[in-house]
């Protein structure tokens, strides 16, 4: 059964124009909302940003550093070398940490 579909009519009549300068007061109206939305959010960000670093230099801690910016990337071990480590089991105590055995 082949589909039908009616042609969408245009508005006509004495108030045709109205419609398109609603409709174009609407487009503006929502690229404001937009622009202001932006906006918006981007001194929310700068001043989390803001507000960070203050609270980091008042108490006197370092400023977290994200990424490693400006140094190249560590190269990727050769295909079969092993890394030894030493391993050691850590306790949470208040105590002094304990002291390595010396040889």
């Amino acid at each position: 059964m082949p589909e039908t579909t009616t042609p969408r009519r245009s508005a006509t009549g004495p108030l045709s124009w109205l419609a398109g300068v609603a409709g174009a007061v609407a487009r503006v109206l929502a690229a404001l909302l937009a622009a202001v939305l932006m906006v918006g959010a981007l001194l929310f960000g700068a001043f989390v940003a803001v507000a960070v670093l203050v609270w980091a230099l008042l108490r006197g801690r370092r400023l977290p550093r994200f990424g490693r910016a400006g140094r190249p990337p560590a190269p990727p071990p050769a295909p079969g070398e092993v890394i030894d480590v030493e391993v050691r089991e850590i306790r949470e105590t208040a105590s002094a940490p304990p002291q390595r055995p010396q040889a």
